[in-house]
């Protein structure tokens, strides 16, 4: 018994742009930037002109879904891979518009040298040679008479053979008779294996995610929205971080600016707050988890093909279900008041930089997540979160486990994050400042410091790893940072004494001991180096990450 999960069957380039004319093959991705820079479309008519392969595209169908009137209806292809090249075939032979990547719709013109047989991206100096033949979308024109093509171009080129004209331009012509391989999986794959034959497939590895099938699905619908849906995604997305993009969506896509989407948006216009960027996965999420229940977005796949998970078949009313409250998730999730609450809880907590912001979700999120909702829904949101900060941060964790995790090096490590947050929140100043808080120098790109130097534990023989502990950061104002510079520990908090003991003001502007031992404080360094008691580094690092830890226990238990 055969395993074979796909097909694989040759079809001229004719017949798959007829194809995505038609509807028969949906792009997806049709609606969003067309990535290529001219220069590729230019070569992908070379290779084609050489007969060279192009590689394969991989379609996916649609699921068959059963209609309300009971009869099947079959399901599209989704072309999962082969977009670029496609719509790059679509813009240099048929002269369509694609959308850039600055959502600008333009031409792409590819110019041909019959004599030369040679493509160039289209400008002005060839748009102004005669030799040239300045949009190779004039040949394959419906209603272009090759033959008076070919007299004209000779014409205006003294000399040159008709003959051998005319056979080049057949010859361009024919390259829509070029067969491309279409791997066409089977409707009952799941997403993983269709992600793991992307992958197998596509030369360039590239990953798809859950969110990539999700906002397919969405993309390819315009019975129930999806393509507006879709848009809208994008664009809220686009907009968050350049609010000037607004003009050119009311401008460019007058069809989008006229639907319910684009008022609920315009808001963005006047933000040029970047605490929290949302991704269309982010946004996904969201939407589908508050919605549905659910946390995995292969659920959500599956929904919006129309699955009924009771009976295993697919109904257009569930699909039609599914479009609508996803929908009604999109439109909470950009709803003003919505925003303006989450960045604000962010900021309440001592999230000011979007750098800040990590998540709970890592490993394995769509389980997590999953999880979570489940346990959300059952037992309500402050009845599971107490459950889970009892189970998961026990007292034992502050002072025993905690300061374990912080023995890393990564500067992206959610302990850092949290340590600078609470920080923030407890309104701490910078290592060794007498005025400028920690707030102050996150906002305005703080210099991270090595309370034990960087260049003085090198010379020890230390490892990137070991000097670059967590623990051994500080966030400083850049001149007291330059002030220590690569000074040992024992010499420079030496000096910070005897500023404190009316000597020369070197390191910050603190003057008085009791400020200096609040600042040390502020800072979880232990106080005993200020006596010239200079620990061992790596004793320091595990005194310190213990207080580091209790100044994170204080934050998490103001919150």
């Amino acid at each position: 018994m055969s395993t074979q999960r796909y097909s694989v069957t040759p079809h001229p380039i004719e017949t798959l742009l007829t194809w995505v004319k038609s509807g028969e093959i949906a792009i997806p991705e049709i609606q969003r930037p067309f990535v290529w820079e001219a220069i590729k479309v230019r070569n992908l008519l070379d290779s084609l002109y050489q007969g060279y392969p192009v590689g394969y595209l991989i379609a996916w169908r649609n699921p068959t879904v059963k209609l309300k009137d009971g009869t099947p209806s079959a399901g599209k292809r989704i072309l999962i891979d082969g977009q670029q090249r496609v719509t790059a075939l679509m813009a240099a032979l048929l002269g369509r518009e694609v959308l850039t990547r600055d959502y600008e719709t333009v031409r792409i013109r590819i110019a041909f040298h019959p004599q030369e047989e040679r493509f160039e991206v289209a400008n002005p100096a060839i748009r102004k040679d005669v030799a040239w033949i300045e949009d190779v979308a004039e040949v394959f024109a419906p209603s272009t008479s090759v033959f008076q093509l070919v007299t004209a171009y000779c014409q205006k080129n003294a000399g040159v053979s008709q003959d051998a004209v005319f056979a080049t331009i057949e010859k361009l012509r024919k390259i829509i008779n070029n067969h491309v391989g279409v791997i066409e999986l089977a409707d009952d794959l799941d997403i993983e294996t269709v992600t793991e034959i992307f992958i197998r497939v596509n030369s360039a590895g590239t990953e798809l995610s859950q969110a990539d099938f999700a906002m397919s699905k969405i993309a390819v619908n315009e019975t129930y929205g999806g393509n507006l849906l879709r848009k809208a995604i994008d664009y809220f997305c686009h907009l968050a971080v350049a609010p000037e993009f607004l003009a050119r969506i009311e401008k460019g896509d007058t069809a989008f600016a006229a639907s319910e989407f684009l008022p609920q948006m315009r808001w963005l216009k006047d933000v040029n707050d970047d605490i929290y960027d949302p991704t269309y996965t982010d946004m996904l999420r969201v939407a589908f988890t508050s919605e549905f229940g659910r946390g995995k977005l292969q659920d959500l796949v599956a929904l919006l093909s129309g699955r009924n998970f009771e009976t295993k078949q697919f109904e257009e009313a569930i699909a039609e279900a599914s479009f609508g409250k996803l929908k009604q998730g999109v439109l909470a999730f950009i709803n003003k008041t919505h925003f303006d609450r989450i960045t604000m809880i962010l900021r309440s907590a001592g999230f000011v930089t979007s750098d800040l912001i990590g998540g709970r979700y890592t490993g394995s999120p769509e389980t997590a997540f999953d999880f979570d909702i489940r346990q959300v829904e059952a037992r309500g949101l402050a009845a599971y979160a107490d459950a889970v900060i009892e189970n998961e941060l026990p007292a034992s964790f502050w002072t025993g486990m905690l300061p374990q995790l912080m023995d890393t090096s990564s500067s992206n490590s959610p302990y850092f994050l949290c340590y600078q947050a609470a920080q923030v929140k407890l309104g701490d100043k910078g290592f060794l400042s007498r005025d400028i808080t920690v707030l102050d120098l996150l906002l305005n790109r703080s210099d991270v410091h090595h309370v034990y130097p960087k260049k003085h534990l090198k010379s020890q023989g230390l490892a990137r790893g070991r000097y670059n502990q967590i623990a051994n950061f500080v966030l400083a104002q850049s001149e007291i940072n330059i002030a220590i510079g690569d000074k040992p520990p024992g010499k420079y908090f030496a000096e910070l004494a005897e500023q404190v003991n009316r000597g020369k003001k070197k390191y910050g502007g603190i003057t008085e001991a009791a400020d200096l031992r609040a600042n040390l404080q502020e800072s979880c360094i232990p106080e005993s180096l200020l006596d010239g008691a200079i620990p061992d580094y790596d004793d320091f690092l595990e005194e310190r990450r213990k207080l580091m830890a209790l100044k994170i226990k204080a934050w998490f238990e103001a919150l």
